[in-house]
């Protein structure tokens, strides 16, 4: 169990260093709060493709 957690923790930092380096982008869609219920559904349909960021 321990080299599986050493090894998650090593491939964590990989990737902030990708991330930091430029070469890993996050994709988001911004929405307005008053947009919560329906993209609930979105979420669950799997129609949603990316993170959703709700501006307040």
């Amino acid at each position: 169990m321990a080299d599986r957690a050493e090894q998650r923790r090593a491939d964590l930092a990989e990737v902030f260093e990708l991330h930091a380096a430029g070469r890993t982008k996050v994709v988001y869609e911004t929405r307005k709060l008053e947009e919560i219920n329906q993209s609930f559904d979105d979420v669950l349909a799997g129609t949603v493709p990316a993170r959703l960021v709700f501006q307040l």
